[in-house]
């Protein structure tokens, strides 16, 4: 027994007439019914669906799905299943090897490889900006793709930028729907109102609020006072001789030179302290 899908490849005349002569019974099963599908149409909608989130969360072009396709199954081979007894596929062939011989990348992330072309001068760049597409069949090493070459380079010293993709993710898209005016229904503005009668409440007094005394310092000018009044003066509290009377207010405008006028010592007289027997005869 055969049993496909209607795809064109097993529908063709050839195939019946191959499963005629061979005595196989070709059974196709129902349109859009995944459940009648065996396993290996199961697993290949299993390999699609991951290929197509990995392209449709990075933006990737179209043209580069075969890659795609072959990274969705480096991963799911090396995958645990619960059908395995939580074990990876891979580790079911190979045992003794490690599942990983390279640390995993993720796919279409930004990635610069080193430029070892002949004829750079001293100020061109070092490195070329790739895109990560998978892992090399044949050897141990990654598989990076450039975009404006369209080429396929497997470097040597490769250095990535996992938190950067390469093309830019789509904006999402957001749909605003808008009713016509005649579709639309006028609200009644009319509201009903029940009277309920309102009881008293007690309310408790409020608590008395004690003043709080402010023990900042205000500072403030001094009121001027009339040249014929005095300034009141506070007492000092430290004995000591009485402060003497301010000056008024007209005195203060006189230059402090003249205020003071002319002063004098009687108790020491100078010419007490003051010899002048070593001096010239001249200078005395």
């Amino acid at each position: 027994m055969f049993r496909t899908d209607n795809v064109l490849e097993y529908v063709k005349k050839d195939v019946s007439i191959f499963c005629s002569k061979n005595e196989i019974i070709q059974q196709t099963s129902y349109s859009h019914t995944s459940q009648q599908n065996g396993v290996v149409e199961r697993k290949h909608r299993h390999i699609l669906d991951v290929s197509r989130t990995m392209m449709i969360y990075i933006s990737i072009l179209k043209y580069l799905w075969s890659d795609a396709m072959l990274s969705a199954c480096h991963l799911i081979n090396r995958m645990l299943s619960y059908v395995l007894d939580k074990i990876s596929p891979f580790s079911c062939l190979y045992p003794n090897k490690t599942p990983f011989s390279m640390t995993p990348r993720i796919f279409g992330c930004t990635c610069f490889i080193q430029d070892l072309s002949r004829g750079l001068d001293k100020l061109s760049p070092r490195s070329i900006k790739y895109v990560f597409v998978g892992y090399y069949k044949t050897q141990k090493s990654f598989q990076c793709y450039n975009p404006s070459t369209k080429k396929y380079l497997v470097p040597v010293d490769v250095m990535f930028f996992e938190s950067i993709l390469y093309f830019s993710p789509q904006v999402p898209v957001t749909i605003t729907e808008t009713v016509p005016p005649s579709l639309s229904v006028p609200l009644s503005t009319h509201v009903s109102t029940i009277s309920l009668p309102v009881l008293p409440v007690e309310t408790p007094n409020p608590p008395v609020s004690k003043p709080v005394q402010d023990s900042r310092y205000v500072y403030t000018h001094r009121p001027k006072v009339p040249a014929s009044e005095p300034v009141p003066t506070k007492p000092s509290l430290v004995d000591g001789p009485p402060s003497p009377p301010s000056a008024s207010s007209s005195d203060l405008d006189i230059h402090i030179a003249l205020r003071k006028g002319k002063q004098s010592c009687t108790d020491y007289p100078i010419s007490n302290f003051i010899f002048n027997d070593h001096l010239n005869p001249t200078f005395h």
